[in-house]
């Protein structure tokens, strides 16, 4: 009865969620609205509303995740226009999320071109404190597993040009990275409440001809189990890759490094969205 009471009690506290601390994005992991909320101890608090002064400019936050052997920290970047637009990186300038932002109720709410959204408030201290979920690349950082996550400000948006020394440098160079065939291999952990610790171990093939294919095992248990898989044909644009698989379906990766891939596949039928995975060629 009382874990009945329990779950009774969590569900409740989630339909009661206020606007600008719950948007419609999608989350880290494909665990159910019960598996989110006991992922963590405790929620982090929200506030109600705008309590400083807003300023355009760079900010920047640093989060991280630990659950056994999985350890996971991310250093954001957050550029904010006074013209209302926004871009996210991580802190080695690699674009994660870009679109705009607009005062709305009591909160500022970000939304991302591929129309993902998320919230935040504006601290006493000026400070901006996220209030949903974050759209960080093609994931989103769940609050409840990291807890707050506050960005400060680190300067004014550069102006750029000549008057700041860099007008003579000319543009920047782009290096454009190859992929050989062969045999490429990928891991995804994947930590639950309900099934514990999942890992999902890709292999993938490259061919000289433009094939490209990919398959998934993990266990559950002690039972070894095939996940998703599929084959098809692939091509480049610089560093774009892009699979096209034998229904049809693209999928966009890129190449980070010489022979490293980084592309969101699916692990298996269970999942409701792919995970971005890096692939290296096996030795």
């Amino acid at each position: 009865m009382k874990r009945i009471l329990s779950f009774a009690l969590i569900l409740g506290m989630m339909l009661t969620a206020t606007a600008c601390g719950n948007t419609d994005t999608e989350s880290t992991t494909d665990s159910t609205p019960a598996e989110t909320t006991t992922e963590a101890p405790e929620t982090p608090e929200v506030p109600a509303v705008n309590e400083g002064e807003f300023k355009a400019g760079v900010y920047t936050a640093t989060s991280s995740y630990a659950s056994g052997e999985m350890n996971m920290t991310w250093n954001f970047v957050l550029t904010l226009d006074s013209d209302g637009k926004f871009v996210l990186a991580n802190d080695a300038n690699e674009e994660k999320g870009a679109g705009t932002y607009a005062l709305t109720d009591t909160c500022y709410t970000m939304t991302y071109t591929d129309e993902r959204t998320c919230t935040f408030v504006v601290q006493k201290d000026g400070t901006l404190k996220m209030t949903a979920d974050f759209p960080y690349g093609m994931a989103t950082i769940q609050r409840a597993l990291v807890g707050d996550i506050v960005f400060t400000f680190a300067s004014d948006i550069p102006t750029g040009g000549e008057e700041d020394g860099k007008g003579d440098e000319g543009p920047e160079t782009t290096e454009t990275y190859t992929i050989a065939q062969g045999t490429y291999k990928a891991t995804y952990e994947k930590v639950s409440p309900m099934a514990g610790t999942v890992l999902y171990q890709y292999t993938a093939t490259v061919g000289a001809d433009g094939a490209f294919s990919y398959a998934v095992k993990f266990a559950m248990g002690e039972t070894e189990m095939d996940g998703s898989s599929a084959s098809g044909t692939y091509t480049l644009d610089g560093n774009k890759f892009i699979f096209t698989d034998s229904e049809g379906n693209v999928t966009e990766g890129a190449l980070t490094a010489n022979d490293t891939l980084t592309i969101s596949l699916k692990a298996s039928q269970m999942a409701s969205t792919p995970y971005e995975v890096t692939f290296v060629i096996a030795e």
